[in-house]
């Protein structure tokens, strides 16, 4: 209906933009109990808007930080009514990016890093969630077994999910490119890395955080990499893993890639 969905940081109310620029709000503070539920990713589906919650401590407490303090969820809201109908549990803490549809209708995964600096937990990693509650949430991948936090993800398919993976170095948090298949069970996944901080080969030298921005078309997987000097987008096959020549930038480094039907 020409309406914008915003989710917000630090504020318990959800913004919609309409088309004359002014807003209707929808009040989430109830469900956290500081208040601010952490709105992420949001995703307006069949009708109703979903916006990932990841219940992280408050800004202005001495617990600040991304231990979050419960599992996260995903708030269902009718679009044309702005009215609230439930909580979806994730398995995962802290919800980040998008709800990325799947192909199956009204079914997403979402990223669910946890604490990016922390341990890695069996409980964080990626989620599937059924937009209509009539499956429990279940996880895909642990972030134990993708050997980071997952910052990005992507569906390619049935057998086929791309993900962006932190760690294992607090403050540093170098990045890896992963892609495993979804239908192996959790914990017996073969994950194949496609590419790698320079920090990897190089951990006194080389830069650590470089990858931001994930993204497919039919034959390829792009990645944004913030390499300094060096910024570009990667270009792997999605039929071999195999890596292709990038594509320079010339205007600063990517932090988000969408890729565009034909």
């Amino acid at each position: 209906a020409g309406n914008l969905w915003v989710s917000r940081d630090d504020l318990g109310s959800l913004p919609i933009v309409k088309p004359d620029g002014s807003l209707d709000t929808v009040d989430l503070g109830d469900l956290d109990p500081d208040g601010v539920p952490d709105m992420n990713g949001v995703l307006v589906n069949d009708g109703k808007a979903f916006i990932a919650l990841g219940f992280l401590p408050a800004w202005d407490t001495p617990e600040f930080g991304d231990h979050a303090k419960r599992a996260g969820a995903i708030e269902a809201i009718v679009a044309a009514a702005r009215e609230r109908v439930g909580l979806i549990d994730l398995v995962g803490h802290n919800p980040v990016h998008a709800l990325v549809p799947t192909g199956e209708p009204g079914v997403v995964v979402v990223a669910t890093p946890g604490q990016h600096d922390g341990e890695l937990s069996a409980d964080d990693g990626v989620d599937r969630v059924w937009l209509d509650g009539s499956r429990k949430t279940e996880q895909l991948a642990s972030e134990k077994e993708l050997d980071g936090s997952v910052d990005e993800v992507v569906w390619g398919g049935p057998h086929e999910v791309y993900a962006i993976v932190l760690g294992p170095e607090p403050g540093l948090n170098p990045t890896k490119v992963v892609v495993f298949d979804p239908s192996q069970p959790v914990g017996q996944h073969d994950v194949r890395v496609l590419a790698k901080a320079p920090w990897f080969d190089d951990p006194v030298n080389g830069a650590a955080y470089v990858h931001a921005g994930l993204a497919l078309t039919k034959d390829h997987v792009l990645v944004g990499d913030h390499t300094p000097g060096a910024s570009k987008i990667l270009v792997f096959s999605r039929a071999t893993g195999e890596a292709l020549p990038s594509i320079p930038t010339t205007v600063g480094a990517p932090w988000s890639l969408l890729a565009l039907p034909p």
